[in-house]
């Protein structure tokens, strides 16, 4: 049986990027009689990949299918290296073999790939990805709506902008500061404060309110308001700040003086 300290070696020739140590480590852990099995191999494979070597990784994972050892771990791996190379193709093709394989795939693949799309601009792949994965039973998360909040831009297209912010308002339970900001700045690029005084007004009326956010989260939104000359939301703000004893910074202070100027 492979020990763990076998197994836990291999990430460190990676890191050191000593990709031959790892290999031969793992040849002589089943020429000493171990069993081979999906964690080892798992984590050759990763090294193969934190290393570069994405022809190897692909060896072993055909060695891998052979000794039938292949898993969602070993499929992510090789998506991922499939992706840092910017072979989107490769890697969508992959997620339909990993599912002809009856091997569900977790968010962590999906949100891989939705990253890539986000990346190349590729809005419509990534509407159709979305939507086998919810086909598939992998619901959005706050993860999921950070990478499409990523993706719009001032020239985005009314139906994305409508579509991500939708599925943004859909999600259950309360919205971190991070993910907040994100939907905050992403309404301001779109030049949608419409959007913006409803994500405000939706998140007042929930616990605590807009109390998590923090003082340049609060200058953006009073600048962006501002500019659009809207001097209630601007005032509502800097109430609503003091009122949650957010100290504002001579940053959120200048955004203010900017919007009672304009």
């Amino acid at each position: 049986e492979v020990t763990g300290v076998q197994t836990c070696a291999l990430p460190i020739f990676a890191r050191e990027g000593d990709l031959e140590g790892g290999v031969t480590l793992l040849r002589k852990c089943v020429e000493d009689g171990a069993a081979p099995n999906a964690v080892l191999y798992n984590c050759i494979l990763d090294a193969c990949v934190e290393c570069g070597d994405v022809e190897r990784a692909l060896s072993f994972f055909d060695e891998m299918k052979d000794l039938k050892l292949v898993d969602v771990v070993s499929y992510n791996t090789v998506l991922k290296a499939y992706l840092r190379q910017n072979r989107i193709s490769k890697a969508q093709d992959l997620l339909k073999e990993m599912n002809n394989a009856g091997l569900k795939a977790s968010q962590v693949t999906y949100h891989e790939l939705l990253n890539a799309m986000v990346a190349t601009r590729d809005m419509q792949g990534m509407w159709r990805l979305l939507d086998e994965m919810t086909k598939a039973g992998v619901p959005p998360t706050s993860i999921t709506c950070s990478i499409l909040l990523k993706a719009l831009a001032e020239r985005s297209a009314p139906a994305d902008v409508q579509r991500t912010m939708g599925l943004l308002m859909s999600l259950e339970g309360p919205m971190d500061e991070v993910l907040l900001s994100s939907a905050i700045e992403a309404c301001i690029r779109v030049k949608r404060l419409g959007l913006l005084s409803e994500l405000i007004r939706r998140y007042r009326s929930l616990p605590g309110g807009l109390g998590s956010l923090s003082a340049p989260s609060y200058g953006s939104m009073i600048k962006a308001f501002g500019q659009a000359g809207d001097t209630a939301q601007v005032h509502a703000l800097w109430v609503e700040m003091e009122q949650h004893n957010i100290k504002p910074t001579p940053i959120t202070l200048g955004c203010m003086v900017e919007a009672l100027v304009v």
